[in-house]
């Protein structure tokens, strides 16, 4: 923002945006719950009937809420009698908005909803944030120079009438570098096989435990009725049940437990701790590669169908809970879609035409996957009798060799 206003004085950004923009950035994330994303996985199981998944912005936007007009209310109310500039209503609004991406009437501000979450391209800060901190911890390498991007940006109302944050063509290659690294870390990091086997651990343990735990202030609580009270009411009470979630709390009150009915829980979290190659451990049984995410159900279906028919081993329904596919999504950050084509370019010597990079003519050097999406699916059981592992194993090759399913 502050680059943008010594380069542009023209755009007449206000230290009040600035503020603004650095108040979004800094609550957009405040909503997650224990072990980050992990947790809308967990309550959309458990509470899978509902039609609206679970968002964590949904709470940070309580958060915000509760934040700057309840608890700074009366501090903000001194300001203004100081003759200070506060934070008004609008601003408010303004700020939720720009932690969602939301922007359907003001074109000229547009591009101030590029920068914490651009629902456009992907292409915005916070993803620069996790990408650098994620690759340093994991030992990735991280190819692209955020500070390449923000010295070659410059705003420019582009075709579709708005103001768009465009750059310059020499940081292309840049810009493409940024989205492969985030592919990179879904393949080799978020949504890697093991991971994956991990998080199904941790949500069955939970799944186990949610109604049965006592939270620091030695009240009972109810994990799914926490985070639903946060998402629709806010409020003091409400988000301070929820800020109590957090990793610790809830893996150590299971991990010590003593309690007869959290045993099984324990037992799961005791071996996602140890990394145990105990007989507790979830067994990766195949994977397939599917089209569209859709198809699980698809495939679920039929393997469980073929297993209940073998004599001997259990019931469909009891494969159905036994049986877990977990999906594997990686994509440039708009799924099928190219992200580039929603980005906006401009010449040295054209500083003020905005063209779409799918229209730009790039060299042989600059990488393009002929894909965007690969979605895979990996075929899981917590059960560990050889011969039901056998079993299902046997059922999932035949269906590879095969190579097709009935979709109707």
């Amino acid at each position: 923002m502050t680059c943008l206003k010594l380069q542009q004085p023209e755009l007449k950004i206000t230290e009040k945006q600035i503020i603004c923009v650095e108040v979004a950035g800094l609550c957009h994330d405040l909503g997650h719950g224990p072990f980050s994303h992990f947790w809308e996985k967990f309550i959309h199981r458990v509470d899978h009937k509902e039609k609206e998944i679970f968002k964590h912005e949904d709470i940070s936007l309580r958060m915000v809420d509760y934040l700057l007009k309840d608890k700074l209310k009366q501090r903000f109310e001194e300001l203004k009698e100081q003759g200070e500039e506060i934070l008004s209503e609008d601003d408010i609004e303004f700020i939720k908005n720009l932690i969602i991406g939301k922007n359907e009437e003001d074109s000229d501000r547009h591009f101030l909803y590029q920068i914490i979450n651009n629902e456009d391209s992907g292409l915005d800060v916070d993803k620069w944030d996790y990408f650098m901190r994620d690759c340093h911890y994991v030992g990735l390498k991280c190819n692209f120079d955020y500070n390449r991007l923000i010295f070659n940006a410059r705003v420019i109302r582009a075709e579709d009438g708005k103001q768009h944050i465009c750059f310059r063509d020499k940081a292309i290659h840049n810009i493409s570098d940024m989205f492969k690294t985030r592919s990179d870390l879904h393949t080799a990091v978020y949504q890697h096989k093991k991971v994956l086997i991990l998080e199904q651990m941790m949500i069955d343990a939970l799944v186990m435990a949610f109604d049965k735990l006592t939270g620091p202030d030695g009240n009972k609580m109810n994990l799914v009725e926490i985070t639903k009270a946060a998402v629709s009411e806010g409020g003091y009470e409400a988000l301070e049940k929820y800020a109590m979630l957090i990793d610790s709390v809830l893996f150590y009150e299971i991990r010590n437990s003593k309690r007869p009915d959290l045993l099984e829980s324990k037992k799961l979290l005791t071996a996602v701790e140890e990394r145990s190659s105990s007989s507790t451990f979830y067994k990766l049984i195949d994977v397939f590669d599917a089209d569209n995410t859709d198809q699980e159900k698809i495939y679920k279906d039929h393997i469980c169908d073929q297993l209940s028919k073998l004599p001997g081993l259990i019931p469909n329904k009891e494969c159905h809970q036994l049986v877990r596919l977990e999906i594997i999504d990686i994509h440039w950050g708009k799924k099928e879609l190219n992200p580039l084509d929603f980005i906006f370019i401009f010449k040295k010597h054209h500083p003020k035409r905005a063209v779409p990079l799918s229209k730009m003519k790039i060299d042989a050097v600059y990488a393009i996957p002929e894909k965007y999406r690969h979605i895979k699916f990996l075929v899981l059981t917590s059960k560990t009798e050889k011969e039901f592992i056998d079993a299902l194993r046997n059922i999932c090759q035949r269906m590879k060799k095969e190579s097709k399913i009935d979709n109707e």
